[in-house]
């Protein structure tokens, strides 16, 4: 099998696979159902939340750090994804691969709040990251996935 043939045999399967995402996302997980009203009220409260306590004489500094926790938990969410480490049944859209509302808002404003609170108390701030990254990795992550 050439190179050509192989690529579009892949291009095939992936439309293939796309196409059964779309019909799991309408059967389980549409706007109709409670679990997708509950992503959405998991992707806009922790902003609300953000938009309050955020303090405005930092907000490039805790941006940028928000930013970069987001960046990261995208990356290894998609990476698990794609090796099939994990998944997620209940989701915003059937065409984001990784969980939005966790990778977007959830993660990175908690992380963002824990960094505006605690970046001046070393201590305090490390204990806080590693009870986060512990609570997100072990309690919430796993209640996600299917």
């Amino acid at each position: 099998m050439s190179q050509v043939d192989l690529f579009e045999s892949l291009v095939e399967k992936r439309v293939q696979f796309n196409n059964e995402i779309d019909q799991y996302w309408e059967q389980f997980s549409n706007i109709d159902t409670w679990q997708f009203w509950a992503c959405v009220a998991m992707l806009i409260i922790p902003l609300i939340i953000l938009f309050v306590l955020l303090d405005r004489t930092r907000v490039f500094e805790i941006g940028f750090y928000g930013f970069s926790i987001h960046a990261i938990t995208l990356y290894l969410d998609t990476y698990g994804i794609k090796e099939g480490l994990w998944g997620y049944p209940f989701q915003l859209s059937p065409y984001i691969v990784s969980n939005f509302t966790l990778d977007a808002s959830l993660i990175p404003v908690t992380f963002m709040l824990i960094y505006q609170f605690t970046f001046h108390r070393s201590r305090l701030f490390y204990i806080s990251n590693l009870a986060g990254i512990i609570a997100f990795a072990f309690i919430l992550k796993p209640i996600y996935e299917n």
